[in-house]
């Protein structure tokens, strides 16, 4: 009996060591250093160490941990958590392999850190309230190491299904690369991490109060360029909700950081020394700008004007245009002041306020257009921060257009005429600049916006004194009316009233384009409607049109048509094949009340041969990337890249310029492409692919640097013309 009773103790004894010893290896947890440095002192192995240890475990191994060598991983502080803190085991195989394919080369010995983020947005950002590291460990020879990670349970009932599991590698030489993933609780989840070449820094911006600074842009560039000089910078991010971000660097080295923060302030260091290998302290970035600029604008009669757009910035950028103004823009390593100012909009009393300015004085721009037009300096002298009382006034000429029918009443007007295929709007209304004879100074399609209307119903529109404007309204059924207006300078608000003649419903424009043999062309062609006094473009078809008849609903009077037999292209500007024809324009004289059908030819071309000798010639070109060089329009200098010779014809109808494919394509005929335009490259015979009306023309080639030589050629209509320029 006493015998059995001592084997019953020691078998009780050994299943107590047991439990002591490995009972607990299956659950994981964290180690702390310090356990790590108590168990070496001691000489205990790591099966001995408190309970909640998480282990690096072989792969192969599912939970045993009673055979083969465990090595304890390296922890990272948690921060805040309670040591007895509760929390669930979750398995976490790390895979660190070159890409993301299963078959993709595995990379043995680098370091890695895991952990989970309150959020996809937080795993980019230092460690903290919203992240937190749990684990470090170095993938084994297979590029795998296995981890069974202690997650607190407040954090998976506080994130719900926003709680994210995330790693990077965390090796010398690499950057910190961050895998973000969705993870199961009961399963064995698999985190596919890859080596970049690198290093990295994370930080976190914050606001004078300590409170996260958001939304902000970080910045880093390599350090020592001079304040206000234009820099490339290393990297770029935007922080997180929590102020967190990280930057990435080619390699390590010395580096300086900007932060801009739009109505918040500034900050920037410089000499930030980054080693990549882990070590790095997180960065804390302070905003430093506290400077008030506030006070109310006003119009030229004193009433307050409201949702007008405001843009403050630095005195020293007086002279600095920012566009539409829908975004901050900042001025690359201007330290202490990334941000051009800050931006905003008047309330419904006119008053401003611009918010976290560096101490100084700034100018104040503005516009009242939705999408904007131009931009105006409001502040003639510069205003320091500190004044709450700031008296802006509109300098601003502006049109108040009134639209009446033929019996005085108000007519509903589309304010932005868009030209295109669809059918015109009831009344559509565009302003263009204009010369002294009214004919538009640039392009012919749309250009101007208007803004919303008044209470009213008075469309307004932006005009700049001391320029002229062509004011239209296009309709599907009144006649189209035009007229000048001159801005005087100091009239700063103008009413123009546009009276519409009656309407004339049923009015419709029908043209059929024809070959210039007289058949319906069937192939792709644009048609336009052009306003003939100003010039102005009314409508036109789409990209891809190739049908002949086009009918279009518009009020009766004469207008400008034109169309062209231009083949479509490709996404990327690529011909299908050589323009057939000659364009063809004309006055069309619309009727009112009924259709009005017209037949238009297109007009007769031949095509022009051009080859210049010999192979060698080799046109000069400026130094590429010279001041010289870079002035150049990107066609001119992709010629001189190609080694190209400019030609043009001169013939009865004055000069024009030849357009030749500069790439092969194995099907068209001739040499077709997306490179294209009037030169050629020696020693290749290249075939005109515009249209070239019938007639004698003189051939003048040039050569940058080398001269010019000429030769007479006649073109016939439905052939192509063989010709040779020699600068032998």
């Amino acid at each position: 009996m006493r015998a059995l009773l001592a084997i019953v103790v020691v078998v009780v004894v050994g299943l107590a060591a047991w439990f002591v010893s490995d009972g607990d290896s299956a659950g994981g947890g964290v180690v702390a250093p310090r356990a790590l440095d108590e168990a070496a002192a001691t000489g205990d192995s790591a099966d001995t160490l408190s309970p909640g240890a998480s282990r690096e475990r072989d792969p192969g191994d599912p939970g045993d941990t009673s055979a083969g060598e465990r090595r304890v991983v390296e922890t990272t502080d948690t921060g805040a958590l309670a040591d007895d803190a509760p929390a669930r085991a979750v398995e976490v195989l790390v895979r660190v392999q070159q890409t993301y394919r299963d078959d993709a080369e595995r990379v043995p010995g680098l370091g890695v850190v895991v952990g989970v983020a309150r959020g996809a947005a937080y795993a980019d950002g230092p460690e903290g309230p919203f992240k937190l590291a749990l684990a470090r460990g170095t993938s084994g020879a297979d590029g795998e190491v296995l981890f069974t990670l202690d997650v607190p349970v407040a954090w998976i009932e506080e994130s719900g299904d926003e709680l994210r599991l995330w790693g990077h590698v965390a090796h010398p030489g690499k950057r910190a690369y961050t895998r973000c993933e969705a993870f199961e609780l009961d399963e064995r989840n698999v985190l596919k991490l890859f080596p970049r070449g690198g290093a990295s820094i994370y930080g976190r911006v914050v606001r004078a109060d300590g409170s996260p600074a958001h939304p902000a842009e970080v910045r880093l560039f390599e350090s020592g360029v001079p304040e206000g000089e234009w820099a490339l910078d290393e990297d770029s991010e935007h922080v997180d909700p929590n102020g967190g971000f990280r930057l990435d660097a080619d390699g390590p080295g010395v580096f300086d950081v900007q932060v801009t923060a739009p109505g918040q302030g500034s900050a920037g260091v410089r000499g930030v020394e980054i080693v990549g290998d882990g070590t790095d302290e997180p960065l804390e970035l302070v905003l430093s700008g506290d400077g008030v600029i506030a006070g109310v604008l006003r119009d030229p009669a004193g009433a307050p004007v409201p949702r007008y757009r405001l843009w403050c910035a630095p005195a020293a950028h007086r002279d600095v245009s920012v566009g539409y103004l829908h975004d901050p823009v900042s001025v690359p390593h201007e330290w202490g002041g990334g941000l051009y100012g800050d931006h905003g909009e008047t309330d419904e009393a006119g008053r401003f306020r611009f918010e976290g300015l560096r101490d100084g004085a700034y100018v104040v721009r503005g516009h009242t257009a939705t999408t904007g037009y131009y931009e105006e300096l409001l502040t003639e002298v510069a205003i320091p921060t500190g004044t709450e009382d700031a008296a802006l006034v509109l300098g601003r000429h502006r049109l108040l257009v009134r639209v009446l029918d033929h019996e005085g009443a108000r007519v509903g007007v589309t304010p932005e005429h868009r030209p295109g295929r669809d059918e015109l709007p009831p009344h559509a209304l565009y302003l263009e600049e204009c010369d002294a004879n009214g004919r538009l100074l640039a392009s012919r399609r749309y250009t101007h916006d208007t803004r919303e209307r008044l209470a009213n119903g008075d469309l307004v529109l932006d005009v700049e004194a001391g320029k002229r404007y062509v004011l239209g309204i296009v309709s599907r059924e009144c006649a189209l009316v035009e007229q000048r207006v001159d801005v005087t300078p100091g009239e700063f608000e103008r009413v123009v009233t546009v009276h519409l003649p009656p309407p004339e419903p049923g009015t419709v424009l029908g043209v059929e384009l024809q070959t210039p043999t007289g058949e319906p062309f069937e192939g792709d062609n644009a048609q336009r409607l052009y306003a003939p006094e100003s010039g102005r473009l009314l409508w036109e078809t789409d990209d891809h049109h190739d049908a002949p008849r086009v009918t279009v609903a518009i009020g009766p009077g004469r207008y400008r048509w034109e169309a062209d037999a231009e083949p479509s292209r490709g996404w990327h500007g690529e011909r299908w094949g050589a323009t057939p024809h000659a364009p063809v324009s004309d006055e069309l004289d619309v009727l009112p009340g009924q259709r009005n059908r017209f037949e238009r030819r297109l007009g007769a071309s031949g095509r022009i041969a051009l080859r210049v000798t010999p192979e060698t010639l080799r046109p000069s070109a400026p130094e590429k990337e010279s001041a010289e060089w870079n002035a150049l329009h990107w066609q001119e200098r992709t010629r001189l890249s190609m080694g190209g010779v400019r030609v043009t014809l001169e013939g009865a109808a004055g000069t024009v310029e030849p357009i030749f494919g500069a790439s092969s394509d194995p099907i068209g005929d001739p040499l077709l492409g997306m490179i294209e335009g009037p030169w050629i490259i020696p020693g290749e015979r290249r075939e005109t692919v515009g249209a070239i009306p019938p007639g004698t023309y003189r051939v003048v080639v040039e050569a940058d640097g080398v001269g010019r030589r000429e030769a007479t050629v006649t073109v016939v209509a439905g052939e192509t013309a063989e010709v040779t320029v020699a600068f032998e």
